[in-house]
C-alpha cells in the first residue's frame, strides 16, 4: 500500500553564524581534550566531564548540521537549538517586525505576539530572514 504524503522541500534556508560555529568547535574540542588527559591519567573526574563534553560535542554537531531556519511553502520552522525548534505557519501569522535588540516579533491573527530570539544568526540575514516570511505571509511565492 502507497503512502502518499507530500515531503517537505525547503524554498529557502538561513544559516547559522560561522563565528559562533567555529567558538563552539574549538570548546568541543577543548573539552575531548580535556577528557582524553583526565581518562590517560586515570583520573575519576573524567567521569563526571564526560557528561557536559559529550552533551556540548552533540550540540555543536547538530549546529554545524541543520542551518538556523527552513522556509516551506506553507511555514517557517527556526531551529535554535537541540531543544527549541518551532514550526510557524503563514496563515496563522498576521504579521512581523524587528525589535531594537534585534529579537523578531510575530504578531498571530488573533493579536497574540511572540518574541523570537536571533542568537546564533549571522548579523546580515536577519532582514533577509524577516523579508521572506513577510513575502511568504503575504501569498507571492518564494520561487
Amino acid at each position: 500500500m502507497k503512502n502518499n504524503t507530500k515531503d517537505d522541500v525547503p524554498l529557502a534556508h538561513i544559516s547559522r553564524d560561522p563565528l559562533l560555529l567555529g567558538a563552539l568547535v574549538l570548546l568541543s574540542l577543548l573539552l575531548i581534550y580535556i577528557n582524553y588527559s583526565l581518562f590517560k591519567n586515570v583520573n575519576p573526574w573524567g567521569f563526571l566531564c564526560i557528561i557536559p563534553t559529550a552533551f556540548v560535542s552533540f550540540q555543536t554537531l547538530w549546529l554545524l548540521l541543520n542551518p538556523f531556519a527552513y522556509i516551506f511553502e506553507d511555514k517557517f520552522e527556526i531551529k535554535q537549538s537541540l531543544f527549541h525548534i518551532k514550526q510557524r505557519y503563514f496563515v496563522d501569522v498576521n504579521k512581523i517586525g524587528l525589535n531594537k535588540k534585534g529579537h523578531i516579533i510575530i504578531i498571530y491573527h488573533d493579536e497574540e505576539s511572540e518574541l523570537i530570539n536571533l542568537f546564533g544568526i549571522q548579523k546580515n540575514k536577519i532582514s533577509t530572514l524577516k523579508a521572506l516570511i513577510e513575502k511568504s505571509i503575504s501569498g507571492i511565492p518564494l520561487k
